[in-house]
């Protein structure tokens, strides 16, 4: 009886540290997920910068766009000559009269609702010039969206990645996403003001034949067991593993670590010639000389 009590007693606890363990779900720059815009305005700094209002836009209007995994941000332009967003008035040279916080995100208020949500992805350029700045950012927003918990990060070239633990409330609503700010500029002049890349991982290098991350020795390895057998080892995209593809990761592979293995770098016949040398030697090792 009393074995049987504490049994329930300790499954009771279980149970109830396993309901308030969040979970850590990880979440992405993925272009089939539903995005939606919000635009923040303010006064300029010189102006006070004081807000003015907020409401929901459309993701072109940001301005935001996707290309297959790629994610471009850039600065905002409203084509309104009113000088309302502009000084003296709108055209081509224009200066913005207003600082513009575009938010681009996705919101869910289930899924990662009380959980510890990662939020990755991986910078490939940053060519915004001052005063425009973009961030990645997690926000956990009250039911009533009438305050919010944060995290942002800024946006430099590379892989980006934070984390927040969000509230278990009912009701709440978690967003991930970007927000770039800077004063409006008339959509002629949006080009030298710069943008942001961004995508959910780093590119592959055409030399990572293992896809690991890394060009190294294990590429190498793995060339040699696709040379002129399977296009596994094709870092030149022409659907073979040859001469080509090893000199590509030659280039590629870290300079001094190259030199070390492979010495200068040969014609395409010679690395062929050596390398594949090397395999049958690495097989079958020395063969002492018979005996007399």
């Amino acid at each position: 009886m009393v074995k049987g009590l504490l049994a329930s007693i300790l499954g009771g606890v279980v149970l109830l540290a396993t309901a308030g363990r969040a979970s850590a779900i990880t979440v992405s720059v993925d272009p089939s997920a539903t995005w939606l815009g919000y635009m923040n305005v303010f006064e300029l700094p010189e102006n006070g910068g004081a807000f003015v209002y907020g409401e929901p836009w459309g993701i072109p209007d940001l301005t935001a766009t996707f290309s297959g995994p790629v994610l471009t941000l850039g600065p905002n332009s409203v084509n309104d000559p009113n000088p309302y967003w502009y000084t003296p008035s709108g055209g081509p040279g224009s200066t913005g009269n207003k600082n513009m916080e575009a938010n681009m995100y996705v919101e869910d208020s289930v899924a990662l609702v009380g959980q510890t949500v990662t939020f990755t992805g991986f910078v490939q350029a940053n060519t915004l010039v001052e005063p425009y700045t973009s961030v990645a950012f997690i926000k956990d927003f009250s039911p009533s969206y009438s305050s919010f918990n944060t995290i942002t990060v800024p946006l430099a070239p590379g892989p980006f990645s934070i984390t927040l633990e969000t509230l278990a409330e009912e009701g709440r609503h978690v967003q991930y996403g970007f927000a770039t700010t800077g004063p409006n500029v008339w959509i002629t002049d949006v080009g030298p003001k710069g943008n942001v890349q961004v995508t959910a991982s780093a590119p592959l290098d055409p030399a990572d034949f293992n896809e690991d991350g890394f060009v190294d020795g294990l590429d190498l390895t793995a060339w040699k067991a696709a040379f002129g057998q399977t296009p596994a080892g094709d870092a030149d995209n022409d659907n073979d593993s040859d001469g080509a593809d090893f000199l590509i990761w030659q280039r590629n592979f870290a300079p001094a670590a190259a030199g070390a293995a492979v010495g200068a770098v040969p014609e395409p016949s010679t690395a062929i010639l050596l390398v594949v040398g090397m395999t049958i030697i690495g097989r079958r090792g020395l063969q002492k000389p018979a005996r007399s």
